[in-house]
């Protein structure tokens, strides 16, 4: 007697050969359908949560996806071990599946597809010496060489992208310029090695003052640009105001050196200032200008300077 074959899409464990566990692996989520393709995600916690909203890890443009849709969770192990993560749906509206069958919460393994909203996103856990090199070349394109911040072109394909979320579920966000007072005395008494190592020390701070979901960057020399997702001008001004006094008293020392540095910030917030965002720049850094026209070491929007 034969017996029917009955068409399906495949589950992880048929069709996914054993891996080594994760801790010799690095892992990826790679859209592969859906806004944003080709991006890649490497999961760099335990657990990754994945949504629509600034609140998740990973952040995907759908508005079929809820604002905390699913978890990504990395598993470890010995050799032979079948899946190197497993996916949780955190009560999301319209669900979870992998390789085509809904899930609450199942086992993934490099190469599994896992849909949300419409959207598809492919887990990879790729050996990491096949890794290594390509995320140098990564680096590289985005990254500034001196501070380790985002360069000017991945910053702006950042705001690019948050300002497309912005626009679709009516979030706001504001943009900080900050210009560092100054400077160029720095260079001309102690020489350029010392300015290049604040600029440095002045990088760390900002990444330390800002959270972890803030974008910075270094856009030109001495100035630089941070994006601050969901945050209104009112709660940006008193940010940028932490991060000003916090510049200001501390003593930037390098080979003996010792550099005392304030800065300018000009703000502006999208979209309530506009939602151009090259205007957006203009405004904030017109801010930042105003702010060193009036002797520096303060925070500024242009609704100060025109009130």
């Amino acid at each position: 007697m034969f017996e029917a074959k009955t068409s399906r899409a495949p589950v992880a464990a048929e069709i996914n050969p054993v891996l080594p566990a994760t801790d010799s692996l690095k892992c990826y989520l790679v859209v592969v359908e859906g806004a944003n393709l080709g991006a890649e995600h490497l999961l760099l916690k335990p657990d990754t949560v994945v949504g629509r909203t600034c609140e998740s890890d990973i952040l995907i443009d759908d508005d079929k996806v809820s604002r905390r849709h699913l978890q990504i969770s990395l598993l470890t192990g010995g050799e032979g071990q079948r899946f190197q993560a497993k996916v949780i749906d955190l009560n999301s509206t319209n669900g979870v599946m992998v390789n085509g069958r809904r899930v609450k919460e199942a086992g993934i393994a490099s190469g599994d597809r896992i849909r949300l909203g419409n959207t598809v996103i492919k887990f990879e856990a790729r050996a990491r010496s096949e890794v290594d090199y390509n995320e140098r070349l990564y680096q590289q394109a985005v990254t500034d060489q001196l501070t380790g911040l985002f360069n000017k072109v991945a910053f702006y394909k950042e705001l690019q992208q948050f300002a497309s979320i912005a626009v679709r579920y009516h979030r706001c966000f504001s943009v900080m310029i900050i210009d560092l007072d100054n400077f160029k005395q720095i260079n001309e008494t102690f020489g350029a090695p010392i300015g290049d190592n604040v600029l440095k020390m002045i990088g760390f701070a900002f990444v330390n003052l800002l959270r972890e979901q803030d974008i910075i960057g270094r856009l030109q020399d001495n100035q630089f640009a941070a994006l601050l997702p969901e945050t209104s001008i009112k709660e940006a001004i008193l940010a940028a105001e932490r991060m000003r006094a916090v510049i200001e008293r501390t003593r930037f020392t390098s080979v003996g050196c010792t550099s005392h540095i304030t800065a300018s910030i000009g703000l502006a917030e999208f979209p309530a200032a506009t939602k151009d965002l090259e205007r957006l720049i203009i405004m904030a850094r017109q801010a930042m200008q105003q702010a060193k026209k009036e002797g520096g070491n303060q925070v500024k929007t242009l609704d100060m300077i025109t009130h």
